[in-house]
């Protein structure tokens, strides 16, 4: 089941948003190991509020974790909490699993407005659903969904409350 993450007020945070996705290395799965997600999931909720940001949205796919994170002052802090996160979890994969975790930059890109970012927090919540992952968003264990869109409809789609 996935996890509903604390409600989240716009008038608290600033923009851009920002959408944020971490890519594995080649022939690493994410998903593999349970204890892998969990720690990657634990990690970026404990980063977050270090870094005065908020998870709009995540997921864990077996090749990548795809972020939407708002900053409380500026979108530098969203993106520094982001590299911060990587740089954690890759440390406790190279002492757990001797290997390196993560390949590549960290892509990204501004979401200059509220409807921007709504529908980039849609992209990440159904991206288990278009990998083949789960049915719908909230049966994948690994996606992380704002209290707004904690329903859906029989197809899987959120439905603001």
């Amino acid at each position: 089941m996935a996890r509903v993450l604390p409600p989240f007020h716009p008038d608290d945070w600033t923009l851009p948003a920002v959408l944020l996705v971490a890519r594995a290395q080649r022939g690493r799965s994410l998903l593999a190991d349970r204890r892998v997600a969990a720690a990657l999931e634990a990690e970026l909720l404990r980063t977050c509020p270090r870094f005065e940001v908020a998870p709009l949205a995540y997921c864990v796919t077996p090749e990548s974790v795809w972020l939407v994170v708002a900053a409380r002052h500026d979108s530098a802090a969203a993106r520094a909490m982001a590299v911060r996160w990587r740089q954690l979890t890759g440390l406790w994969y190279r002492e757990h699993a001797a290997q390196t975790l993560w390949r590549g930059r960290l892509a990204g890109r501004l979401l200059p407005d509220w409807s921007a970012t709504w529908a980039a927090v849609r992209q990440v919540m159904h991206e288990p659903v278009r990998l083949g992952l789960s049915p719908r968003p909230a049966d994948h264990r690994w996606v992380g969904i704002p209290l707004a869109f904690s329903g859906g409809d029989r197809n899987g789609r959120p439905t603001p409350r």
